[in-house]
């Protein structure tokens, strides 16, 4: 069965329809750090930050949402699913042009995404001991994130963050830090 619970950049639920909500402190903390997706395949669980807005006029707010469908074969796609529908179902338009939402807009085009080398570093990372601290890989985009997410993301728990770190909020085998002052996929060890 597919659950989907939206949470505020706080970490407190948020649904315009409900009287009584609940928080979230794994949330409050993938926000504090920067968290702009965390996929636990083998929990068929995906944490997604994204920018909305009531109207067209409106201000965008910040949100995560969590989703979970233990029958899903497909986890990132019903994720966006879900979502939509959600926002849609409030009247709030999803702002994928505003840069904090920029994953999701790449998300799209998911399958399409790939860059020199990504298989053979997508190896290294499988190959590399994940019972200890995550392993941090940092790239230049989005978009090279999410090419190595699809092949490592299979296999292992991942986050994908803006700011460099070693351990997140969450359970994770492997950190994608996403940063323009990175010229190239390292692997730090």
């Amino acid at each position: 069965m597919a659950d989907l619970t939206v949470y505020d950049s706080q970490g407190d639920e948020f649904d315009p329809q409900a009287e009584e909500l609940e928080s979230s402190d794994e949330i409050a903390d993938l926000a504090l750090q920067s968290v702009k997706l965390v996929a636990k395949i083998s929990e068929k669980r995906v944490i997604g930050y994204v920018r909305a807005a009531a109207s067209e006029y409106s201000r965008a707010e910040q949100f995560y949402v969590e989703y979970q469908d233990s029958e899903t074969t497909a986890p990132l796609r019903d994720f966006m699913n879900a979502m939509e529908i959600t926002f849609d179902g409030w009247s709030y338009e999803i702002r994928l042009e505003d840069d904090g939402s920029k994953l999701l807009r790449v998300m799209d085009n998911l399958n399409r995404t790939r860059f020199p080398d990504q298989d053979e570093i997508a190896e290294t990372i499988i190959g590399m001991d994940m019972t200890g601290d995550p392993i941090v890989v940092t790239t230049p985009t989005f978009e090279s994130a999410l090419g190595l997410f699809r092949s490592v993301g299979k296999q292992s728990n991942v986050a994908i963050t803006t700011t460099h770190q070693e351990q997140i909020g969450t359970d994770v085998d492997v950190i994608f830090v996403v940063g323009n002052e990175y010229s190239e996929v390292n692997i730090e060890e």
